[in-house]
């Protein structure tokens, strides 16, 4: 069965995204591999296992989970995706910092305001046009005996327990970094090596369009769409 999430990626030639998928390794437009842009300054076999599972999505913010659906799904998926980006005009993401509070020191993310909240609306969105339609969830599935009757039905409706409850737009540059000495390495390092958030590029960006991505047997994922904002 197709599993399937929608993203908010930069551009193939933003310099926030060349910035992001040369430190993960994988670039999802052109599908292909790199080694870790701090490969050298930290050891390749190190930096692989803290960036961890990050890699496999590249450099994105999640908009909806990835979900499993339906073949007969999927032209729907493509006609709603569609039906909502024409509905959107483009917005500006702003401040960007490291996500500190994120989860834990495991993760080393980022993330950006939308002053206007049209990050949160198109959230809202996509979840409820499109994670509507998905036959499984495989990262929450688990948990339906475990919750309370609300987030068991968002569960079942949604996807994901807390998906309309908890929204924390972020970038994942790392998920498996060990203490909170390395994810101080990390950060330092990654700031030195690049100048990330020291420049406007990469303080604020424009977001004009939504992505549709699939999984591929490979384990890594896929640009299955892009969809153009259509309102000025």
């Amino acid at each position: 069965m197709p599993r399937y999430g929608v993203y908010l990626i930069p551009a193939a030639d933003h310099p926030l995204f060349r910035l992001g998928s040369d430190f993960l390794g994988y670039n999802i437009w052109t599908e292909e591999h790199a080694t870790p842009l701090l490969a050298d300054t930290v050891g390749e076999e190190t930096i692989r296992g803290w960036i961890g599972n990050a890699k496999v999505f590249s450099f994105h913010i999640t908009i909806a989970d990835c979900l499993e659906y339906r073949d007969e799904d999927v032209d729907e998926i493509h006609t709603r995706l569609q039906w909502i980006a024409q509905r959107m005009a483009p917005f500006t993401l702003i401040n960007g910092r490291f996500f500190d509070d994120f989860h834990s020191t495991n993760a080393l993310t980022l993330t950006y305001e939308s002053p206007d909240r049209a990050l949160q609306q198109i959230h809202r969105l996509v979840v409820t046009l499109i994670s509507v339609l998905h036959n499984a969830s495989p990262y929450f599935g688990h948990l339906h005996d475990r919750l309370d009757a609300t987030h068991r039905r968002n569960l079942i409706r949604y996807g994901a327990p807390w998906v309309l409850d908890q929204f924390w737009p972020h970038w994942s540059l790392a998920t498996s970094v060990p203490d909170a000495a390395a994810w101080q390495r990390l950060r330092d390092e990654t700031v030195r090596a690049t100048g990330l958030l020291q420049t406007p590029e990469t303080q604020s960006f424009t977001v004009d369009s939504i992505q549709l991505v699939a999984l591929k047997e490979d384990g890594f994922y896929r640009i299955a769409g892009t969809y153009p904002f259509g309102r000025e």
